[in-house]
């Protein structure tokens, strides 16, 4: 959902824009149309989390922790 509300505002906005800006100007309709169109099939991997990645774990045998925590 980020993915699609960032590219109606990258195509949408002026140079030098901040996204509320833009938000302000053309309204919510456009970004509501975007989000809300047909489910791409790209868009599918990008919310399910890369868990072969996690199963993998850290290089570490033990967690590193922070000392400022």
């Amino acid at each position: 959902m980020i993915s699609r509300l960032l590219q109606v505002y990258v195509r949408e906005r002026f140079e030098d824009e901040r996204f509320i800006d833009t938000v302000r100007r053309i309204g919510l309709d456009p970004f509501k149309e975007f989000v809300y169109a047909t489910p791409v099939a790209e868009d599918e991997k990008l919310l399910m989390p890369a868990y072969d990645l996690l199963k993998i774990g850290t290089p570490y045998d033990t967690p590193y922790y922070s000392p400022r925590f």
